[in-house]
């Protein structure tokens, strides 16, 4: 599993984890109990995170966590999501009008599923750096040529066409409407569009890939 995976704990659960702690039926009152408690929920706890890009360049995050061994109340849980990304579009959203938002919430068997909507990979980068692992740099870009070379994203290994496996001619991107997707990490991601191109760090299979970690990985989709 990555370390985006692995430290997802700290995204929706950063909040999460203290409010399972605080409703855990047997928690006790004490502090050293209730630290006792959140450490052993941090090596008890699983979660799978996924992305989704919409044609709008638009980025749904799906978390999916396991809570084998707690008690939790659903209604109380997404009060504490709603919370989070209140005080995200106020303190970190490039738009604090037009945020970022939940786009699902599922409690069932014994699984929290968790989806948040990013207008722009901007409000994704500044959530996953603030609440996934904040030591850790990561990077996405997903937009058109022009955005890319606003953005300092530039194509540094060859594109190959998903079609024959041949070097993709990166002069037709700036007019050919083309996106450009770029991540600094592993992923597993599904486009809204047709992938055309990919480096050779990152796996196709359909409209969906996953991407190798601490490597420039690159997909162009039209």
């Amino acid at each position: 599993m990555s370390n985006i995976k692995k430290i997802v704990l700290i995204t929706m659960i950063f909040t999460l984890s203290l409010f399972m702690v605080a409703c855990k039926k047997d928690v006790k009152d004490s502090l050293s109990k209730t630290e006792e408690t959140t450490e052993k929920y941090a090596k008890d706890e699983d979660t799978d995170i996924s992305l989704y890009i919409a044609s709008d360049n638009s980025v749904t995050a799906t978390f999916v966590s396991s809570f084998d061994k707690y008690y939790y109340d659903k209604k109380e849980l997404e009060e504490m999501v709603d919370k989070e990304i209140a005080d995200f579009n106020e303190n970190l959203a490039g738009d604090p009008l037009n945020g970022i938002s939940k786009a699902g919430f599922e409690v069932k068997d014994k699984k929290v599923t968790l989806k948040i909507k990013f207008i722009n990979y901007y409000d994704f980068n500044s959530y996953s750096r603030r609440y996934i692992d904040p030591d850790k740099e990561l990077t996405m870009f997903v937009g058109d040529y022009d955005s890319s070379v606003a953005a300092n994203i530039s194509i540094n290994s060859t594109i190959y066409l998903t079609s024959d496996d041949s070097a993709m001619n990166l002069e037709e991107i700036p007019t050919s409407g083309y996106r450009i997707f770029y991540i600094n990490t592993n992923m597993d991601i599904e486009f809204e569009g047709e992938i055309v191109g990919v480096n050779e760090n990152v796996t196709v299979d359909g409209n969906k890939v996953s991407t190798k970690e601490e490597a420039d990985n690159y997909v162009i989709i039209k």
